[in-house]
């Protein structure tokens, strides 16, 4: 890729996350979307998980 094209596909990708007013993955990252759901949804949990602790104790 060079950079022109990369910089085509930043554009890309922002201009969909203005569109829908959430993160949707430009073509270039279609592939990998599960993978960023996953580290999402396990991102989440471990940040609830860690602020029922801190409430906890």
């Amino acid at each position: 890729l060079s950079s022109a094209s990369m910089s085509s596909v930043e554009t890309d990708y922002v201009i969909l996350n203005r569109q829908d007013g959430l993160p949707s993955p430009s073509r270039l990252w279609s592939s990998s979307d599960t993978v960023g759901l996953v580290i999402i949804c396990s991102g989440r949990f471990v940040l609830a998980l860690l602020l029922f602790s801190f409430a906890e104790s």
